[in-house]
C-alpha cells in the first residue's frame, strides 16, 4: 500500500506536509501554539483548574 498524502504511518513520526505552507496553515499553527501555551501547567496557582488561595481573613 502506497501513501500519496501527508498521512501519518505507524513508526515514521509526525506527518510533514510537502510544499509551501499557506497562510491558513500558519494561522492554524499559531492558534494551536497559543491554546497549548495557555493550557500548560504553570508554577504557583495560575494554572487552569487551580483556584486562588483564600486568605484567612475572608
Amino acid at each position: 500500500m502506497t501513501s500519496s498524502g501527508p498521512e501519518q504511518t505507524r513508526g515514521q513520526g509526525p506527518a510533514i506536509p510537502r510544499g509551501r505552507l499557506t497562510e491558513a496553515d500558519v494561522a492554524c499553527a499559531a492558534q494551536l501554539a497559543c491554546l497549548l501555551e495557555v493550557s500548560a501547567p504553570k508554577p504557583g496557582n495560575v494554572s487552569p483548574g487551580r483556584h486562588f488561595a483564600v486568605s484567612p481573613d475572608a
